[in-house]
Order: C-alpha cells, then structure tokens, then sequence
C-alpha cells in the first residue's frame, strides 16, 4: 500500500509525498512552476492534482502514477481557489471556493485539450449568507 499526500503552503517545489504502509518517505516529486498542490484524485494510471500556480491561476496537472513524472497540465480558467477534486462518472469535479462552485468537466475533454471551461457550474449553497471558500469535498 502507498499514500500520496499533498503538500500546500509550503515554498518547497516538491510538493506531493509518496509513503509507504509504515509511513517512510519513498518520493517526493512536484511541478516547479506549481508549489500550492491541494486536491488529489486517480484515474487509471494518472495521479490528477489540483493546483495554484504562483499567480493564482488554477490547473489541474496530471502525473504518471508509476514515475510520478508530468504528463500533463490544464489550465481551468474560470476556477478561482482551486480545493478539492473528485472524479466520477468520466467526469471531474473541481471545488472552485473562490466562487463557492462545483466546476464539472468532461473527462475525455480535459485529456485532450490544454485549458478548459466548465461543462457544468453547481452553487449548493444558493440565497444564503455565505461568505467565499466556505465548501470543500470531503
């Protein structure tokens, strides 16, 4: 068994730590350009990981679950404070707590293309006193 464990806030550009069963560090690994990585999600043989870049742009960048190695990066444009990610149905879901929105995506888009927008936006929490960054998924 493995535990991938992602890093945020932290300058370090090594932000995503692979351990073993007994919790010793086997990897570290990251994107230079991404040092705030948050949500995790597998698919196949991809570790998608959302992420912030320096400017606050939000991506979701995709890694080789055997080498940890990038595959792939997509920019998410409307997607402000990237959280958590889900992935169900052939689709990826992406907390945008910025817009306290559930972003939803084709996931046979994202694999193709290097920015992508929102197929689906859902505001669960409607009409009420909610200040930004007040959801996650858990």
């Amino acid at each position: 068994m493995k535990l991938l464990v992602s890093l945020f806030h932290t300058s370090d550009l090594n932000t995503l730590c692979v351990f073993d069963e007994n919790f010793n560090n086997i990897k570290f690994f990251g994107y230079k350009d991404f040092n705030n990585a948050k949500g995790i999600a597998l698919f196949d043989n991809r570790i998608f990981v959302a992420h912030k870049n320096t400017e606050g742009e939000c991506f979701v960048v995709i890694y080789s679950k055997e080498k940890f190695k990038i595959i792939q990066k997509i920019s998410l444009p409307e997607t402000k404070d990237i959280h958590s990610i889900l992935i169900k149905d052939h689709k990826l879901f992406v907390i945008s707590s910025g817009t306290n929105e559930i972003h939803v995506y084709k996931l046979i888009d994202i694999l193709k293309l290097d920015r992508i927008y929102p197929t689906e936006r859902i505001q669960p929490i409607k009409d009420c006193n909610v200040l930004v960054d007040e959801f996650h998924f858990n």
